[in-house]
């Protein structure tokens, strides 16, 4: 009897587009440099490959950006005014929460002492600018595990 009284509608399949549906973050990531240009192209890449991405412009904001936001891997640029990326990666390694989170340095800074200096302070690449951009995402990928 309900059969009578209600007729089901067919309903024609809609096509649903990936692109309109927001995806889940492959990661988070903390960049921080002084170059608001460098960062916003950096930011864009990383954003375009699935990654959120937050930024800071100075060493001195990475304590507490990391405490706040509990980054899954920060890019750090080894020149910057207040505090450099290497005092800002020597300060996270001395944290219990800290010391073995990922670290890219993204810096000018290329000579051999330099480089040996990052990975010695427990930076896990030392990539030096300038840079192509796909080999930065690579490093990310690498270091995240994420494809």
């Amino acid at each position: 009897m309900l059969g009578r009284l209600f007729k089901p509608q067919r309903q024609e399949p809609h096509e649903i587009k990936n692109d309109r549906l927001p995806q889940p973050s492959k990661g988070k990531i903390l960049l921080v440099d002084d170059d608001p240009h460098l960062r916003e192209l950096i930011r864009l890449t990383l954003e375009g490959k699935g990654y959120t991405v937050r930024e800071g412009q100075d060493g001195s904001e990475v304590g507490s950006l990391v405490r706040e936001w509990s980054p899954d891997l920060v890019v750090l640029d080894g020149n910057m005014p207040n505090m450099d990326g290497f005092d800002a990666l020597k300060q996270l390694r001395t944290h219990r929460a800290t010391a073995k989170l990922p670290v890219i340095m993204l810096t000018m800074r290329s000579t051999q002492v330099d480089m040996l200096t990052g990975y010695r302070f427990g930076a896990q690449e030392y990539l030096t600018k300038p840079i192509a951009l796909e080999q930065l995402v690579v490093a990310v990928k690498r270091l995240l595990g994420t494809r």
